[in-house]
């Protein structure tokens, strides 16, 4: 074996080395050494001016190798290595073992390997053609895939007449798919007869499509399209022409249409969203294949025949039909649709009721889903109804409710109506003019009313009509709470009488709010806020008052507006409520006493403030301070004590003054 380690041959030596009759020839380390061959000649490395030669013996280990792995040509197998002694291909390229696996035996002219991601690249200059190229005996480039930089394009391309592309999944199974040389694609079937065809053999040829997106628009989508013209330029169709077909064809002696389901051109399409359609359902009766007429049409402008190819009104039939009774009395128990010429009226008749409570019944899988009742009773979702209309049913979910009125009408001053009528002649006060009932059971299997939205008339005079809208909700056993009521534009919670637009009345008992006003954002910034309180009909709204705080005795304090752009928090300050006023002496003292820090809230360490603490205030000036040092809530939470800063001022214009007298004293001294 002869072995370079580090060494050049130079460009002037004008013949190789040739090494014979000893294995593991090496050139010493830093020298070029000269050989003598088997016919004792000095000889020394020497390149023609056509080639380099080294030839390598037969024998195993004979091998020619650069750098321990950096290239290996095995003498007795041609084979060469970059980066493995041991090529398992004519050339095989290792950058990191694969683990066990071998090259298989019929793919192993070129082996690349590698430990983690492993690839190939065919790269070009811009604006070229990089490519892949299969071939045979007879043809050099039977079948290419190529990569155009310039087109942005990947071609897989078959270069002989007739060549066909297949793909197979799976060891010793038959081929998935086959695109022949024409452009037919076949599934299941490698001789396709059209642009796409789906075979199976044994089971049911299924073929879906799924969408998945929340989006109300996105989904699914068959799509048919027929034009004139060529796929570059393509031209407006004809009236009459086909759009598109689904044929259902068997096979008997040859494969036959059963039944087509047809688009066809209808009046005349034009630029633009015009595109009229009719949809066609044809079928082959025994004996006979699919006629040209259709057994039913839906047409473009959404009349629907049955019988007729033009019907000339939303559903026309042209045939008969007969509904009489399964146990043969045709002639006592029947049900009738006519037209009635006399009146212009439709009927539906059913003859042969014995009571007030057989039915006309609408069943869905053998249930009953609506019934008309022979004393005019109307169920839907009961046989039974309890009224002249009784709606019975399961909601299973908010998109499922158990009546849904819609309106589809475009228009800003309509939509789904719902009215409550009270018929009456001679209308009064307080009379009733409905009520809607939430009725359950309760627990003792007892009929209860939960809820009742109920209006009563206010003042019935003509030109003056009025009415309260009462919401009464039951209360522990109490179903005649009214927990709301609207009275003109009036608002009442927790009363019957409101004395402004909206008034809230409650004895919630202790430590709980009447009003609980919640922002649940989970990311405030400035924009966001709990309350906003306007006087929107003016721009300057000095000494208005925005919040007053009252109890049984009287005011004690509000929230107006000092200016146009000010606020002012206000407490009652009037002498007449006060007593026992005397001249405060000890100011200065506890002041000093107090004491101030530069701090942070746990809550935002970021932020340092000028702050007390309120224990502290409490010891030097208790009635400012509200709550009790390291109190808790009763799940254990902090229940923090409130100090009021403004009722600090006192103390400090006191304390002002006595300095100030002592300043005084000081200066006059």
């Amino acid at each position: 074996m002869a072995i370079l380690t580090g060494k050049s041959i130079a460009s002037t030596y004008k013949s190789l080395l040739n090494v014979s009759g000893s294995d593991n020839a090496e050139l010493p380390t830093n020298s070029v050494t000269i050989i003598e061959d088997g016919a004792g000649n000095d000889s020394s490395l020497s390149l023609g001016t056509d080639r380099a030669t080294i030839t390598l013996g037969s024998d195993a280990g004979d091998d020619f190798i650069v750098d321990g792995t950096k290239l290996v040509v095995q003498g007795n197998t041609g084979k060469v290595g970059i980066g493995t002694s041991t090529p398992e291909g004519n050339l095989h390229i290792l950058s990191g073992s694969a683990g066990t696996v071998t090259a298989h035996a019929d793919a192993d002219e070129l082996v690349i390997e590698g430990s983690g991601n492993t690839g190939l690249s065919v790269l070009c200059p811009d604006g070229s053609v990089s490519e892949l190229v299969l071939g045979s005996d007879d043809d050099n480039l039977g079948a290419a895939v190529q990569w155009s930089d310039s087109n942005e394009l990947m071609t897989i391309t078959t270069h002989l007449s007739g060549g066909d592309i297949r793909f197979v999944t799976g060891a010793g199974t038959p081929e998935t798919m086959r695109m022949l040389q024409d452009g037919k694609v076949g599934i299941g079937t490698t001789t396709p007869d059209n642009l796409l065809e789906v075979s199976a053999s044994g089971s049911g040829a299924v073929m879906s499509i799924t969408s998945y997106d929340d989006d109300s628009t996105d989904c699914s989508t068959l799509q048919l399209q027929t034009a004139d013209g060529t796929e570059g330029s393509p031209a407006l169709i004809d009236d009459n022409e086909i759009v598109g077909q689904i044929k259902f064809r068997g096979y008997t002696d040859a494969w036959k249409e059963g039944a087509i389901i047809r688009a066809r051109a209808s009046g005349t399409p034009a630029a633009g969203n015009d595109m009229p359609t009719d949809l066609e359902f044809c079928t082959a009766a025994d004996g006979a294949v699919v006629a040209g007429d259709p057994q039913m049409i839906i047409q473009a402008n959404g009349k629907v025949g049955i019988g007729t190819a033009t019907p000339s009104s939303a559903l026309e039939v042209n045939g008969a039909f007969r509904v009489s009774d399964e146990g043969g009395a045709e002639d006592t128990k029947y049900a009738t649709q006519h037209w009635n010429d006399s009146d212009d009226n439709y009927y539906i008749n059913a003859v042969g009721f014995p009571a007030d409570t057989n039915r006309i019944g609408f069943q869905i899988d053998g249930t009953s889903k609506m019934s008309i009742r022979k004393d005019g009773r109307v169920g839907i979702g009961t046989a039974t109804p309890i009224a002249n209309l009784h709606v019975s049913g399961t909601s299973t979910s908010d998109n499922n409710p158990i009546l849904t009125i819609e309106s589809t009408d475009a228009g800003a001053d309509t939509g789904p109506d719902i009215m409550i009528y009270r018929n009456s002649s001679s209308p009064a006060v307080n009379d009733y003019l409905g009520t809607l009932t939430f009725r359950g059971k309760d627990l003792g299997g007892n009929d209860a009313e939960y809820v009742d939205i109920y209006s009563r008339i206010s003042n019935p005079a003509d030109g003056s009509e009025s009415a309260k809208l009462y919401f009464r909700v039951a209360d522990n056993g109490n179903a005649t709470n009214d927990a709301l009521m609207i009275d003109g534009s009036k608002v009442g919670i927790g009363t019957t009488s409101p004395a402004a637009a909206l008034h809230v009345a409650s004895d919630p008992g202790d430590n709980q709010e009447v009003a609980y006003i919640q922002n649940s954002h989970s990311s405030i910034d400035a924009g966001d806020m709990i309350l906003q309180l306007s006087f929107s009909a003016q721009d300057n709204c000095t000494d208005g008052v925005y919040i007053n705080f009252h109890d049984s005795g009287g005011s004690h304090g509000n929230i107006d507006a000092a200016s146009s752009t000010a606020v002012a928090y206000n407490t009652t300050s009037d002498y007449r409520l006060k007593e026992n006023a005397k001249t405060i002496s000890d100011a200065l003292t506890r002041v000093c006493n107090l004491k101030p820090y530069s701090l942070n809230y746990k809550a935002a360490p970021g932020v340092t403030i000028d702050a007390f603490y309120a224990h502290e205030v409490q010891e030097v000036v208790p009635y400012v301070v509200r709550g009790e040092k390291d109190a808790v809530d009763s799940d254990g939470k902090i229940d923090p004590q409130m100090l009021d800063h403004s009722r600090l001022v006192p103390l400090l214009a006191a304390a002002i003054q006595e300095l100030s007298a002592k300043v005084t004293a000081l200066e006059s001294a």
